[in-house]
């Protein structure tokens, strides 16, 4: 004998679009691999600089030692830096 469910007993999932806490997400501008295809354009030695700066930067945003636009401004310096030596290599 198999159990008889009753479908108004069983829980219900909101739509992902009334949970609050997902609203955020839906914010987000949506990432086209056209991004990542422009990212993977440029030269190797940038890629890695992006690679051991992040973390770094990431942690001085969660710290509070830098805003957001602090850090990105830093950020744009040291890979515009990176970026010139590649270049001029």
């Amino acid at each position: 004998m198999l159990p008889q469910l009753n479908p108004i007993d069983l829980p219900a999932r909101m739509p992902d679009e009334q949970d609050a806490g997902l609203q955020v997400f839906y914010a987000l501008e949506q990432t086209t691999n056209v991004m990542a295809e422009s990212l993977r354009k440029l030269p190797y030695d940038v890629l890695v600089r992006m690679d051991e700066l992040s973390p770094a930067y990431m942690e001085a945003m969660l710290t509070e030692e830098l805003t957001v636009a602090e850090a990105l401004k830093e950020l744009e310096k040291e890979f515009q830096t990176a970026y010139e030596a590649s270049a001029s290599e």
